[in-house]
């Protein structure tokens, strides 16, 4: 290899690295920005995710308290249909 040679790739190669450490410094910023777009993004919708947990927690305590009121209502009537057979059996099969 000559000379020649040699300082033309020298040069590509120091070319070459300058770009390249320019192209980092501008993925660096750019990178720097979106982190601090997806601050800004995450304190606006702090309220809106807030509420859809606080919805979920709603309906999951609402749900609860349904399954409760139908769990009431079935021994309700389990106890209700016991009570009338009883009272039907006393009455009619008493001596």
């Amino acid at each position: 290899m000559s000379g020649e040679d040699f300082a033309r790739l020298a040069k590509e190669f120091n070319d070459f690295k300058k770009a390249d450490g320019e192209r980092w410094e501008r993925l660096l910023v750019s990178q720097e920005a979106n982190t601090e777009a997806i601050k800004a993004l995450a304190q606006q919708t702090e309220g809106v995710v807030q509420l859809y947990n606080d919805v979920r927690g709603a309906s999951r305590v609402g749900m609860g308290v349904q399954r409760f009121t139908i769990w009431l209502a079935k021994m309700g009537v389990v106890g209700g249909a016991v009570a009338a057979f009883i009272s039907y059996v006393l009455e009619n099969f008493a001596p």
